[in-house]
C-alpha cells in the first residue's frame, strides 16, 4: 500500500483503492498521514505547503475565538428559538407564524380592514374545530394570545441583542461562556415572568 496527497483536490489516496490517481500526487508516508489525521482530529486544518506536501495548520488564537463567537451566537439562535416555542406551546416555527399572522389578521378584523377572505378563514377555522365561540371572542382569544407572543418576541430578542453585542466584544473563551450563561438566566427569569401574568 502506497499513500498519496494532492494538493489540488485537498484529499489522500490509496493506491490499493485508488487505481487513477490526480496529476499532482505526492507519496507520503504512513507516518505523515496518522499524524496529520491525529493534528486534524485536534483542530487543525490539513493544507499544501509550497512543494505540495501535506501540512497540519492549527488555527490562530484570533481564529479560535472567532470560531467560538461564531458558535456561540448560533447557540443564543437556537435557545431563544427553543425558549420562544416553549412559552406558547409551539412545536414548531411554523406554529409561531401561524400565531403571528392570525395576531395580525385580527387586529385588521378588528379595526375593519380586514379582507372578506382573512375573515371567512378565521369563521372557517371556528367551524372546523368545532369551538363554541363568536368571531368577536374568538378574535379577542387570538389578540391576547398574539399580544403575550408580540412581548415574548421583544423580551427575547432585546436579550438576545445585548448578549449578541458582549459576545462580538469578547475577548476570551471565558468571557463568551459567562455571557451565554447569563443570557440563558435572564432569558429563562424574564420569559417566567411573563407567563405569570398570562
Amino acid at each position: 500500500m502506497t499513500l498519496y496527497y494532492s494538493a489540488r483536490t485537498g484529499g489522500f489516496y490509496d493506491s490499493h483503492l485508488h487505481k487513477t490517481l490526480p496529476h499532482d500526487a505526492i507519496e507520503i508516508s504512513t507516518q505523515t498521514h496518522q499524524a496529520l489525521l491525529k493534528d486534524n482530529a485536534q483542530g487543525a486544518q490539513i493544507e499544501a505547503n509550497a512543494e505540495g506536501y501535506p501540512q497540519a495548520v492549527f488555527p490562530t488564537q484570533n481564529q479560535m475565538l472567532a470560531l467560538a463567537k461564531e458558535a456561540a451566537l448560533a447557540r443564543l439562535t437556537d435557545m431563544t428559538r427553543s425558549q420562544l416555542q416553549q412559552a406558547i406551546g409551539a412545536s414548531d416555527e411554523s406554529e409561531i407564524m401561524i400565531c403571528l399572522y392570525q395576531y395580525r389578521t385580527a387586529l385588521a378584523i378588528q379595526a375593519g380592514t380586514a379582507t372578506q377572505d382573512e375573515q371567512t378563514a378565521f369563521e372557517r377555522e371556528i367551524e372546523a374545530c368545532a369551538l363554541n365561540e363568536s368571531l368577536e371572542s374568538f378574535c379577542t382569544d387570538v389578540l391576547n394570545k398574539g399580544a403575550r407572543l408580540m412581548q415574548i418576541i421583544g423580551i427575547t430578542q432585546g436579550l438576545k441583542h445585548r448578549a449578541a453585542q458582549t459576545i462580538n466584544q469578547a475577548s476570551s473563551q471565558a468571557e463568551i461562556e459567562t455571557c451565554e450563561q447569563d443570557f440563558k438566566s435572564r432569558l429563562t427569569l424574564a420569559l417566567a415572568s411573563v407567563m405569570e401574568h398570562v
